[in-house]
């Protein structure tokens, strides 16, 4: 049996679905709650498409444990952790106005943000949660939102090797072994 983390395997929605009806533990909250906790726990915007993913990957790996949650799963693409799932649930809450998304998605212009109707919608879900998981949520958004798209990328890289596989980015961000005197610098 191949060893295959939480984070890798590929389910089908069906999958999903048997998944959640067969969950001992109750999920509470879904892909979209997620979504909804980082826009609310941060009043500005998410601005960059790949920054959006990454900040929903970076949620479900530092943030949030894996009991009460839906299972998502994150690809090893181009650019690092993608999500299908998280593409869609993103759709939804636009078509039910519980976010907004403002400009083109493959332009750095664009904006996801939380309408009113949204921040109503998760405020009380926001409240439930421990203390310490809003403040994390509130400390780890201020900090990717200060990131350089570039920077967000790099964060995610150096914490999740395992995502630069499939990258077009992966010599860029690959760590350098000091023992290997042909990656060491030379003077």
């Amino acid at each position: 049996m191949s060893d295959v983390g939480t984070y890798n395997k590929l389910y089908s929605l069906s999958e999903i679905d048997e998944i959640i009806k067969t969950q001992k533990e109750e999920i509470r909250f879904t892909i979209g709650d997620v979504v909804l906790f980082l826009l609310y726990a941060d009043n500005e915007p998410i601005k960059g498409k790949i920054r959006q993913m990454k900040e929903v990957f970076l949620a479900f790996k530092e943030i949030f444990p894996a009991k009460g949650f839906q299972p998502v799963v994150f690809e090893k693409r181009q650019f690092g952790p993608y999500s299908e799932e998280v593409e869609h649930t993103i759709e939804q809450l636009t078509f039910s106005n519980y976010v907004e998304i403002q400009g083109n998605k493959q332009s750095n212009d664009f904006i996801l943000k939380l309408t009113p109707k949204g921040a109503s919608f998760i405020k009380q879900k926001f409240v439930n949660l421990p203390k310490k998981i809003q403040d994390a949520l509130k400390q780890k958004r201020e900090e990717w939102d200060s990131f350089i798209p570039s920077g967000i990328i790099h964060y995610v890289y150096i914490h999740n090797e395992e995502f630069l596989e499939n990258s077009v980015l992966k010599n860029r961000y690959r760590k350098i072994d000091w023992t290997n005197e042909n990656q060491v610098p030379k003077k």
